[in-house]
Order: C-alpha cells, then sequence, then structure tokens
C-alpha cells in the first residue's frame, strides 16, 4: 500500500532507475564491455539486480532497514563507477542529453535515500 507522496516519488524514482540500468545492460550486450567487471562479473548487472530488489521491498515490504542498507551499497557501488569514470578508468555509456548513465543512477540512488530519510522523519514520529 503506498501511503505518502514520497512512497510514489520514491517508486517513480525505482522506476526511472530500473529503466536506465537496464539501458546500461542493454549497451553492455550490444556494445560488450563497457560495464565496469566485479570478478569477471558485469557491475551493471548488480545495478538492475539491486532496483529490481528495492522495487520489491518498497512495493511489498516496507522494510526501512534492508531497504536503506541495500540502497546504501547501491550507492556504493555505483559511486565506485562514477570515481573510475571520472577517473578514465572506464568507459559510461553517455545518455542522449549528453549526460554519462552512471552519473543518473548515481544521482538516483542519493535522491531516494533522501526521500526515504525525509520520510522517515517525518512521517514515523
Amino acid at each position: 500500500m503506498i501511503k505518502t507522496g514520497f512512497d510514489n516519488i520514491i517508486l517513480l524514482l525505482l522506476f526511472f532507475g530500473l529503466l536506465f540500468s537496464i539501458d546500461v545492460v542493454v549497451k553492455e550486450i550490444t556494445i560488450e564491455s563497457i560495464c565496469p567487471k566485479i570478478g569477471g562479473f558485469p557491475a551493471c548487472y548488480l545495478v538492475v539486480v539491486y532496483f529490481l530488489a528495492l522495487l520489491i521491498i518498497h512495493i511489498f515490504t516496507k522494510n526501512t532497514i534492508t531497504f536503506l542498507a541495500l540502497t546504501g551499497f547501491a550507492l556504493a557501488l555505483s559511486g565506485i563507477v562514477v570515481f573510475s569514470y571520472f577517473s578514465g578508468k572506464i568507459y559510461c555509456p553517455i545518455h542522449y542529453l549528453g549526460i554519462p548513465l552512471c552519473v543518473i543512477i548515481f544521482g538516483i540512488f542519493i535522491f531516494i535515500i533522501c526521500c526515504k530519510f525525509i520520510q522517515v522523519k517525518h512521517y514515523n514520529r
């Protein structure tokens, strides 16, 4: 059950994050080797899994601690990718607006965490 405006904002952010991360995975499959590897596994696949897991947690369980922990891990992973991109170690696909998709995904995770903290602080008094 969606209760607050922040729930809707978080849901929207998760949906767009999932779309952007799937776009990166499609580019990884068609162009190959654009995602950094973690143990030989493309990190962009993990980001899709994070977004799917967060979407499921957000819609069905509302478990704030699990949600924030998983979002924190995803933020850390995407932060490493963004740092690697700006240091020139990896390539990140560019959105048609000229913004690297890894930066967009990193920003989405930041907004999700901010919205969740505001929601918890404001509505769980």
